[in-house]
């Protein structure tokens, strides 16, 4: 439970992180930096790419655990793919934090 309280408070505070993105125009605000237009951009799409990547594999681990895992909840067929695909997702959010 303590798994999911987390994946919602991170799926909200995400949802509300591009909300205020979409609302403010990000672009605009960054005109006048001397790194707009740089490598930067570059760096941004990167970014951007990884973390969308970790979203669909998170979003698709938690799913999959919902549906393979019994409750209360222990070892079975299921857990290989989620040890893989878990610390996949967890290293996407790393690679997200550390490009971020």
């Amino acid at each position: 439970m303590i798994q999911l309280s987390l994946a919602l408070i991170l799926f909200i505070a995400i949802l509300i992180f591009e909300i205020d993105v979409r609302l403010n125009s990000w672009n605009e605000l960054t005109e006048a930096s001397p790194y707009h237009g740089s490598i930067l951009d570059s760096a941004l799409f990167v970014h951007i790419g990884i973390a969308a990547s970790t979203s669909i594999l998170w979003v698709t681990v938690i799913i999959r655990a919902l549906r393979n895992f019994p409750n209360p909840p222990h070892s079975n067929i299921h857990s290989s793919f989620h040890r893989f695909f878990g610390r996949l997702a967890m290293l996407g959010m790393l690679f997200t934090s550390i490009s971020g």
